[in-house]
């Protein structure tokens, strides 16, 4: 079982990962916690950060179709979430999952978002 001081330290390294555009590195950190969640909304909520993650090393190798598969799954996901207590995370994470795409495509391979914290 992880301790909260453990699964702090995972998510703000793979916080500070995403946001440094090491997405590979991001979902590894998340994955961590993901693995050990019990909480079936909590899981889902770290699966879609993962995806995300994901999304952003498909468009860095210049990969838009499996970025947007991605992109489908991990709203997918957010859509399965049903615990009130995620709904900002949620809100934020679909906000970013609708502008990622073209966002990258526009800024000539640059993302310009912030994961929630």
């Amino acid at each position: 079982m992880m301790t909260s001081q453990e699964k702090q330290s995972y998510f703000s390294k793979g916080l500070n990962y995403f946001n440094s555009k090491k997405f590979f590195e991001s979902h590894e950190e998340w994955e961590q916690i993901w693995l050990q969640c019990q909480n079936r909304d909590e899981k889902l909520l770290y699966q879609s950060m993962i995806i995300l993650a994901g999304v952003g090393v498909h468009l860095q190798k210049n990969r838009p179709a499996p970025a947007q598969r991605l992109q489908k799954l991990g709203l997918i996901k957010l859509e399965e979430i049903k615990n009130q207590d995620y709904s900002q995370q949620i809100k934020q994470l679909k906000k970013l999952y609708l502008r990622v795409i073209a966002d990258f495509l526009q800024d000539h391979y640059l993302l310009n978002f912030d994961i929630p914290k």
